[in-house]
């Protein structure tokens, strides 16, 4: 009896060591190589393996459940390194035996599974997602461009699609947790997701008893990460509110500096053509969240004490088309003008005349012509302000 016990045991463990078989089958393969990255005890491992007519069969000697990360080669950006793309599989078992159909398409991979469940089901959510994604990571390559080129204007109006790209298909990850708050599947969605909004939001959705095991990592790379962003947003805070403090002290009661820029419609505006009106001079960009989340309560404003004082919204930083669209989308009635100095009319960029970088920051000018107030970003004191001088 005792014979038979330990062979049993010894084939349990056998089945327990066994490697976890990977196949997959490719259409639209440009590149035969395919790299896979695992962790192995405290080590982590990569092999590179190469593609056989549109098919590759390997055996990972897992001794726990691990992440495996899937890379095909052809979506590895030859001048960055930049990776547009991988498959994440962040529980794979030692003896699991899953086939990954793989479609290559643009700068993603559609995937259908055989062999697992969770898997069948995750990348069913992640197909639906994937030309968003496509065009999120095309958008990264085109950032780093920008960076490169130092283009900041671009590089932020990009930045601005992208995270557009980014919203639509995290709230599609967030439908499927906000539904399946107890499923692995919603921690691996969990781990996808790009935006910190969302992220916090789904965190609170999943059932906290999942993360455990290999998820345990999933927990604690959000809570560093979270923990790590607060401190960095804390610390921006000071420096901005100090920055802020330095301005006031040096601007206010001083005489406004004169701006001449041309406004929304081509013309030559002076803002010393205001004098004896109360003014807010508004300094945005188009792809400033803050500066359009703030528009709204503005234009409440404006159109209480109509007639009462002047806005010159100031765009900075941004490209004019885009600007020209969004004064028009947001019904914006008050005085444009884009912040693009020309040599020719002797005009100065209004940033460097008010010392602003960053946005939105707003003065407020008295009729005399001399700044009264400054607000760095969009804060209640603003509007308590404008109540004081206008009621």
């Amino acid at each position: 009896m005792k014979n038979y016990l330990i062979i049993a045991i010894g084939f349990m463990m056998m089945a327990c060591s066994r490697p976890a078989s990977i196949t997959m089958n490719f259409e639209g393969l440009t590149n035969p190589e395919v790299h896979f990255q695992y962790e192995l005890d405290d080590s982590t491992c990569v092999d590179i393996i190469k593609v056989e007519n549109a098919t590759l069969h390997t055996e990972i000697a897992l001794s726990e459940p691990s992440l495996v990360m899937i890379t095909p080669q052809q979506y590895v950006d030859e001048n960055s390194g930049f990776i547009s793309t991988s498959l994440k599989l962040r529980n794979i078992k030692p003896g699991d035996d899953i086939t990954l159909n793989v479609k290559c398409k643009d700068k993603y991979m559609y995937v259908d599974v055989e062999g697992s469940e969770l898997y069948k089901e995750y990348f069913g959510v992640m197909n639906r997602i994937a030309s968003l994604k496509s065009k999120e990571d095309s958008l990264s390559l085109v950032m780093l461009k920008y960076s490169n080129e130092r283009n900041i204007t671009a590089f932020m109006e990009a930045a601005d699609q992208e995270k557009k790209l980014e919203e639509e298909s995290d709230q599609i990850v967030k439908d499927y947790i906000q539904a399946n708050p107890s499923s692995e599947v919603s921690v691996e969605l969990f781990a996808s997701l790009s935006s910190e909004k969302q992220k916090d939001e789904c965190y609170e959705l999943i059932d906290k008893s999942l993360f455990k095991g290999v998820y345990a990592k999933v927990e604690e790379f959000y809570l560093d990460m979270k923990a790590k962003l607060e401190k960095v947003r804390a610390e921006m805070k000071a420096e901005i509110e100090a920055k802020a403090a330095a301005t006031e002290m040096d601007l206010v009661g001083q005489e406004a500096a004169n701006i001449i820029l041309k406004d929304i419609s081509g013309q030559k505006f002076n803002l010393h053509s205001l004098r004896g009106k109360w003014v807010v001079l508004d300094f945005w960009a188009t792809w400033c969240a803050p500066c359009r989340a703030s528009m709204p309560h503005l234009k409440e404003f404006y159109k209480k004490y109509d007639g009462k004082f002047e806005v010159v919204g100031i765009c900075c930083s941004s490209q004019e088309e885009n600007w020209r669209k969004m004064v028009e989308e947001m019904e914006l009635k008050w005085i444009n003008v884009f912040n693009y100095p020309s040599v020719e009319d002797n005009m100065i960029s209004a940033t460097s005349l008010y010392k602003v970088d960053a946005f939105p920051t707003y003065f407020i000018i008295n009729p005399e012509g001399k700044i009264h107030k400054v607000f760095v970003g969009a804060k209640k004191e603003l509007y308590d302000e404008l109540d004081e001088i206008l009621k």
